[in-house]
């Protein structure tokens, strides 16, 4: 597919949620950015573009964005949120056809487990419980139905109001928020007003005072703060 200039650098702006926030906030310089993207942008064309042409087209694309309408309704939900921590997590994916021995351990569990947690997707599924439960699930499951393991990590929980269920971006906000800061997430699920984070032991504290500075600017925004 041929591009224009105006079409490549709409793609990697759009490809570039940090680019792209910039853009909308209109905090870019221009001339630096559009040095930067001149190598990418004539290796999608496969020809010489002048920085002139692409700084052009950054600025007429900067004319048509705006803020994301989402992100005050994220920034409301998270200002009345609370965090929450559980430590002595461990997580097993297992094939999708084991499914019915996980739901009999989910059955059991129920009630006893200080954490539990049952992701399904199209070829696995993925239990997530407190550490003091596990080794008697894995001495249910057979070896070799064991996709992965995730032993002995932490998980945050945050609690918001009922609204976050019709607040597009919250989730997207708090992963972009973790990935800015190199904090990689183990997995992640979210069920009615619960955001569920699992993380490594090591980035516990680094990703709980991420979020909790982040709940406390939301608060600042919000007008909520006392």
């Amino acid at each position: 597919m041929e591009y224009s200039v105006a079409e490549a650098v709409k793609k990697l702006v759009d490809a570039d949620p940090s680019l792209k926030e910039c853009l909308e906030a209109g905090i870019i310089n221009y001339t630096r950015m559009a040095k930067k993207l001149k190598p990418i942008i004539e290796k999608i064309l496969e020809k010489d573009v002048s920085v002139e042409a692409i700084k052009a087209s950054l600025i007429r694309y900067s004319k048509t964005t705006s803020r994301p309408k989402w992100r005050p309704g994220v920034l409301r939900i998270l200002a009345r949120s609370v965090l929450e921590i559980r430590t002595g997590i461990s997580a097993v994916t297992v094939r999708l056809h084991m499914m019915p021995y996980i739901i009999n351990i989910v059955n059991k569990l129920l009630g006893q487990a200080r954490f539990l947690a049952v992701i399904q997707g199209l070829n696995n599924v993925t239990l997530i419980v407190s550490d003091e439960h596990y080794g008697e699930i894995l001495d249910k499951l057979s070896k070799e139905n064991v996709v992965e393991e995730i032993r002995g990590e932490s998980a945050l929980v945050i609690i918001s109001p009922k609204e976050i269920i019709r607040t597009p971006g919250f989730l997207a906000y708090v992963m972009d928020l973790l990935g800015r800061n190199d904090i990689n997430v183990l997995q992640a699920v979210s069920y009615y007003t619960e955001t569920m984070i699992l993380v490594s032991s090591n980035d516990l504290m680094r990703a709980f005072k991420i979020i909790s500075d982040a709940i406390q600017l939301a608060k600042y925004y919000a007008g909520l703060n006392e």
